[in-house]
């Protein structure tokens, strides 16, 4: 009797154990979605993902506006994206930078908290204005989310309109599929 009561009491502790498991992984956040450093050519959710991220003109100087533009495969339009940070509870933080010129990176113009701040290219500093959260969403787009603001880049509908932060609402103005180049 002894020895099926304690018998019980291991199959009870071991079915309580795994309830909560199941209840922990069912009720827990979701982890981190991955995204994998490296060079990417970024398609834009704003214009049916037929356009790309598009660092304007021909060199890389403070301030290059990052614009909707149609693909033409220059290094302008390739970027690194690489985990520069993390946060205290280990969500990654990324950096993008310019192919062109790795120095350069996506900058919220002047680390504005405000809707419709700009997005632009800047010397690499990885203040939090550079760092940027990345979402994989239902659709399996990808979203970015400015570290300091927690806004999200958002690319406006017309061709050679230049990137900004606007409050996070996953529209597909703020989707972006991410090709991975050699």
């Amino acid at each position: 009797m002894l020895q099926l009561r304690s018998l019980m009491r291991r199959v009870l502790a071991l079915a309580v154990l795994t309830a909560a498991a199941a209840i922990a992984v069912v009720g827990a956040p979701a982890a981190h979605a991955a995204m994998t450093p490296g060079k990417y050519r970024i398609t834009t959710g704003a214009t049916g993902f037929s356009n790309v991220l598009d660092a304007a003109g021909d060199v890389n100087v403070l301030g290059t506006p990052v614009i909707n533009w149609p693909s033409h495969g220059g290094s302008n339009q390739q970027w690194y994206i690489e985990q520069v940070s993390a946060t205290p509870g280990g969500k990654p933080l990324f950096s993008i930078s310019s192919v062109r010129d790795s120095d350069y990176c996506l900058d919220v113009s002047e680390a504005s908290q405000k809707d419709g701040a700009l997005v632009g290219l800047w010397k690499c500093n990885f203040q939090f204005n550079q760092q940027f959260y990345y979402r994989e969403n239902p659709n399996k787009t990808g979203s970015f989310v400015a570290r300091h603001s927690g806004k999200a880049l958002t690319m406006p509908l017309t061709t050679g309109g230049q990137m900004y932060q606007w409050d996070d609402s996953n529209q597909p103005t703020q989707q972006y599929q991410f090709n991975r180049l050699p």
